[in-house]
C-alpha cells in the first residue's frame, strides 16, 4: 500500500464474513492496520542478527555460548581449538573442563596440576 507522499506503507489485513440468519454470506467486515514500524524493526533485527552470526561462523577465536549450566552452542574455531568433533559434542562438556585446559596450556602446563617437562628450577604447582 502507498500514502499520497508515495511512501510505502506495509499493512496488516483481517477479514471476517458477515452472513444473515440463513448463514448466507451478505457481507466482509474488514480491518486493516499499518504495522509498518513492526516491519522496520524486524529488519533491523535481521541485519544486526547477521551480522552476529558473521562474526560468530568466521572469527579464528573460540567462542562459546552458555546458559546458567552449560555450554549451547559454539563456533567452528571453538572445535578446532578444543579438539571436538562436533557442537554436539562440545555441548556435553562441562565449561570447567575447558577453562582448565586453556588455563593449563596458558601456564605451561599439561593437565590441570601438572607441570610441564622442560626441567629446570621454578616448576610450580597448580591446581585448577
Amino acid at each position: 500500500m502507498r500514502r499520497k507522499d508515495r511512501t510505502t506503507v506495509w499493512t496488516e489485513a483481517k477479514l471476517s464474513i458477515i452472513r444473515d440468519e440463513n448463514q448466507q454470506p451478505v457481507g466482509i467486515l474488514g480491518v486493516t492496520r499499518d504495522i509498518t514500524e513492526r516491519r522496520r524493526a524486524e529488519a533491523a533485527l535481521q541485519r544486526s542478527e547477521t551480522k552476529f552470526r558473521t562474526l560468530y561462523d568466521s572469527t579464528s577465536d573460540a567462542v562459546m555460548l552458555l546458559d546458567e549450566k552449560n555450554f549451547f552452542d559454539c563456533n567452528e574455531a571453538t572445535l578446532a581449538i578444543f579438539g571436538c568433533a562436533t557442537r554436539e559434542e562440545f555441548c556435553t562438556e562441562t565449561p570447567r573442563r575447558f577453562v582448565t585446559a586453556a588455563t593449563a596450556v596458558r601456564h605451561g602446563f599439561h593437565g590441570a596440576g601438572q607441570p610441564d617437562d622442560r626441567g629446570g628450577e621454578g616448576k610450580r604447582q597448580h591446581s585448577f
